[in-house]
């Protein structure tokens, strides 16, 4: 019974039917309050709803009792990302790698880290771990393509856009990043193809949005310096960010 039941939740969220989902793992742990899995299911749709606070109380919890579930520990870790709390995210993968250090994700997940910190160098270097265990990561891959595009490596940027669309040619994220490396390259009019084909596939992902939203308004030459300023900030430290700004004072 409660095999089909979590069959059910799976197909809503193949659907990106997360709301119903969430509905439905209410229903079903009414009936199963202890029910871990299931409880770890309602995490996963709530961080799909941006309930990350309500996620994160529950994933916190089934850790706590269950410290060896690296599954349970692994959306922890994903939940500390999306609230920004990198310290204790990194301290939750290295947990991770520490018990299971051939598991490509984990290394994604410190990419991720290390990129929001703007430490480019070390989100390329986890990137590269990540893709040695697993080529098919296209969460590196993408990752990698958009800090080499970032960084002006415009070789090594169209080198992991060919990876990826040899690996899927229809994945709408990496449709869309192949378009903001393009922008960044100054290929607006080919940029623009992108996003256009990205949001034909997806027309939520705010990648292409994004892209889209930049790339006609980049056709304006005051706003190109601004994006192209933009970008150029992107690529430094905090600390080498207010030299740049000071600077241009």
């Amino acid at each position: 019974m409660i095999e089909r039941q979590i069959q059910r939740i799976q197909l809503l969220f193949s659907q990106n039917r997360f709301k119903d989902a969430e509905q439905y793992l209410f229903d079903l742990l009414s009936e199963y309050p202890d029910l871990e899995y299931g409880q770890y299911l309602l995490a996963v749709a709530q961080l799909n709803q941006g309930k990350h606070q309500e996620a994160f109380d529950i994933i916190n919890g089934l850790c706590e009792r269950n410290p060896g579930e690296l599954e349970y520990i692994e959306l922890k870790a994903e939940l500390e990302i999306v609230q920004e709390n990198y310290e204790s995210a990194e301290d939750t993968v290295n947990h991770l790698i520490r018990s299971n250090a051939e598991n490509d994700t984990y290394y994604f997940l410190l990419a991720r880290i290390k990129y929001s910190q703007r430490n480019y160098d070390a989100a390329l270097t986890h990137c590269n771990q990540s893709l040695a265990l697993n080529p098919d990561n296209l969460g590196a891959l993408n990752l990698s393509l958009t800090i080499n595009s970032q960084l002006g490596r415009v070789d090594e940027a169209r080198l992991r856009v060919k990876e990826a669309l040899q690996r899927n040619p229809e994945n709408p994220y990496t449709i869309a990043n192949h378009g903001l490396s393009l922008l960044n390259e100054g290929n607006t009019n080919e940029a623009l193809e992108k996003f256009k084909e990205s949001l034909s596939i997806n027309p939520n992902n705010d990648i292409a949005r994004y892209g889209m939203m930049e790339g006609l308004k980049s056709k304006f030459w005051p706003y190109k310096m601004l994006y192209k300023f933009g970008m150029l900030l992107s690529r430094l430290s905090g600390k080498n960010i207010w030299v740049v700004i000071i600077g241009a004072y």
